[in-house]
């Protein structure tokens, strides 16, 4: 009786939407009850991932995850884009969505959805780039370098060249995806990164930043139909700006008339069945904006503990960026720039929902918050420095035992320095040959 005094609006919605005679006496927190338990179950799900991550992270691992994720965006990202080419109305080109007149992109089949996982992934691997920037160098003494070997060393680098390709690839696929919540997001993320770093990079990094994010800009003017683009979001301003205020309008209705536990996790779609006011001819199943959803579909009992819990989770982030001072903090960096980014995005588009998304997400905020537990970083994998850059070329001076040398040539070192030890002691004296009489 509490529930029903305090949501009048759900035995009214019920009335409208259920043909069948319905006990009064029954009461529920959702009006579309299966939705509800699969968003319960998505979001426990996610959480349990979170803490797992977290535990993973903090024994190590985040190196290792943020490879996978790199290496998964390149190769998702470039299948996604030979999709877009020859067969953009499948999924990987062999499925077929169930929504008529949905043009899938990827995995994916809202583009808006795809382009929330890649806001999130392209600052998680620019940090992870960043990180195999500085364990390559740290502990070794920099000498006076000319531009052109500082080129030359850095595309020497294979990893790096890689990295900075699945950016680039990651970028492109973002534009072609044609979603601006996706570019603001992007470019929020940005902001964030060199806000969260702003008093770790050097003059030279800022310059390297500046370079890497011009040959990404390049590379996407290179593949991205940018002119499309450009019209596309022309011509959509306008009608878009309109829908998504008629959609958050209806989604205040709900609110309002469900502030206390909400419609139910879930349950948006089937609302709007009753609340939409717009014409019917195209179907509102979702908000475009996370926030005003969760409201809707979780009234206070949900919004306020995840206000909590979004709290919690910065300040979090916060205390693990002040207290890293080991290359992974890179990795950490940019998971929350990721962070950041979709929550920016998560004004226009509700792509958390999706599992996937949820997933990344879950895993990108265990990365920003996991602290080390006395177990050292490690470190990527370093390169046995070439012998033409040596300290006469105005190369880089590796002393022994610092981490710009790979585990491998330490062991080596102490093995031929060890036996030079016991090739160099003197030889004991020879016991006196006792001759017979």
């Amino acid at each position: 009786a509490a529930v029903r005094a305090a949501d009048p609006a759900a035995s009214r919605l019920l009335d409208q939407l259920v043909i069948a005679p319905r006990a009064h006496s029954a009461i529920r927190l959702s009006i579309d009850p299966p939705a509800t338990m699969r968003a319960l179950v998505e979001l426990a799900g996610a959480v349990l991932l979170f803490w797992t991550c977290r535990q993973i992270f903090e024994r190590g691992g985040a190196w290792l995850m943020a490879r996978a994720i790199t290496m998964l965006g390149l190769v998702v990202c470039a299948i996604a884009l030979v999709q877009r080419v020859t067969n953009h109305h499948r999924i990987y080109g062999i499925f077929e969505p169930h929504q008529a007149g949905a043009e899938p992109f990827g995995p994916f089949v809202n583009p808006d959805h795809f382009a929330t996982w890649i806001v999130m992934a392209i600052p998680l691997v620019a940090g992870y780039g960043l990180a195999h920037r500085y364990a390559r160098t740290a502990g070794v003494h920099r000498t006076h370098l000319a531009w052109t070997a500082r080129v030359s060393r850095a595309l020497a680098d294979a990893q790096r060249v890689w990295i900075v390709s699945a950016v680039g690839v990651m970028a492109v696929a973002l534009v072609a995806t044609r979603s601006r919540s996706g570019l603001a997001g992007l470019a929020a993320a940005a902001l964030a990164g060199i806000w969260i770093s702003r008093r770790r990079l050097t003059s030279a990094d800022r310059w390297w930043l500046l370079l890497a994010a011009a040959a990404v800009s390049l590379f996407v003017l290179s593949y991205a139909d940018v002119g499309r683009l450009a019209t596309h979001v022309g011509l959509a301003l306008s009608d878009s700006s309109e829908h998504r205020l008629d959609i958050w309008h209806d989604t205040v209705r709900i609110a309002r008339d469900f502030w206390l536990t909400g419609a139910g996790a879930g349950s948006f779609g089937r609302a709007m069945l009753v609340y939409q006011s717009a014409d019917r001819d195209v179907f509102f199943n979702q908000a475009h904006n996370q926030y005003l959803q969760l409201l809707a579909e979780g009234g206070l009992l949900l919004a306020v503990p995840a206000l909590l819990a979004a709290l919690a989770l910065g300040r979090a982030v916060r205390r693990a960026l002040a207290e890293d001072r080991t290359p992974g903090y890179w990795i950490r960096a940019g998971a929350a720039a990721g962070l950041c980014g979709v929550a920016v995005q998560s004004l226009w588009e509700t792509g958390l929902r999706l599992p996937a998304n949820a997933v990344l997400f879950a895993v990108l905020a265990a990365a920003a918050t996991a602290t080390r537990r006395g177990v050292p970083e490690p470190s990527a994998r370093a390169v046995r420095p070439n012998p033409a850059w040596q300290p006469g070329n105005h190369s880089v001076q590796v002393a022994r035992g610092e981490p710009g040398r790979s585990r491998h040539a330490e062991l080596a070192a102490d093995v031929v320095r060890r036996w030079k030890q016991v090739v160099a002691q003197p030889a004991p004296p020879r016991p006196p040959i006792r001759q017979r009489p």
